[in-house]
């Protein structure tokens, strides 16, 4: 029987991820179709030149609305470089905290673009605005440093975003660290409620000398992305967050991490 050369994986409920391996013995094979798929994680070594050798093109679909893959961008270039890289500049990965990634360019032309997921700490990406409470914001959890569950949550603004990340009913988050406090709470929030910054009294600090906000709010990049409309872009050479500037408002990823101060 001739090798095949489409392989379709649409419309497979029980395939969310493609690790290496998955797809072995193909050799042949020219066309990958993920179109309309659940599969929202590839990883790059199974679409590798060694792994596919005959692979020429990755169809995702072109419905802007679908759920996509998160750690791959596909764009197909024009006749000259200048377009290639227009192309590319406008290709956005969905709303994963990364790196760039390994490429491949496919013979037609194609390139695949992929997302180095590993985080560079706890909380990158989050937005945290300091001396501010959201306040009356539904909280669905509180958590504190002596917690049964989660209380790593509690020990630092970041590890409460990350955690707020994971967790499917926190879109915001509110940290507790008021030197009063015997020990420090993170907040789980369904909604940003009320926005109250208040750094005039001795109370609102977390230190006796007065340098450290005692309340830290804000929330995490799947919000951000929601919010903010927060893409993580892709390009020949370099990935750039955009994101739209809130005022007393600054992205995880360039601050300075709280505890240190």
């Amino acid at each position: 029987a001739a090798a095949a050369q489409v392989l379709d994986l649409s419309h497979n409920p029980h395939l969310v991820a493609l690790p290496a391996g998955r797809i072995r013995g193909q050799t042949a094979l020219t066309t990958l179709v993920l179109r309309d798929s659940p599969v929202r994680f590839v990883e790059p070594a199974a679409l590798s030149a060694a792994a596919l050798p005959a692979l020429e093109r990755v169809d995702l679909g072109d419905d802007a609305t679908a759920e996509r893959v998160a750690n791959l961008v596909v764009t197909t270039p024009n006749a000259t470089d200048d377009d290639f890289e227009a192309a590319a500049a406008d290709a956005a990965f969905e709303s994963v905290c990364c790196g760039l990634g390994p490429t491949r360019v496919l013979a037609s032309g194609q390139q695949l673009t992929f997302c180095d997921m590993e985080l560079d700490y706890p909380g990158v990406d989050a937005v945290y605005e300091d001396f501010v409470q959201y306040f009356e914001g539904r909280n669905t959890r509180i958590v504190s440093e002596s917690a049964t569950f989660m209380a790593e949550a509690a020990r630092s603004p970041q590890l409460c975003a990350e955690y707020c990340e994971m967790a499917p009913d926190c879109a915001f988050f509110k940290y507790d660290r008021r030197s009063q406090r015997t020990e420090h709470l993170c907040y789980f929030h369904e909604e940003m409620g009320m926005r109250i910054e208040d750094n005039t009294t001795a109370d609102r600090f977390a230190d006796a000398n007065g340098t450290l906000a005692g309340y830290v709010s804000g929330y995490p990049p799947k919000t951000r992305a929601l919010r903010d409309d927060a893409r993580v872009r892709a390009s020949p050479t370099i990935v750039v967050a955009a994101r739209h500037t809130l005022s007393s408002t600054t992205a995880g990823a360039s601050d300075d991490d709280d505890d240190d101060d």
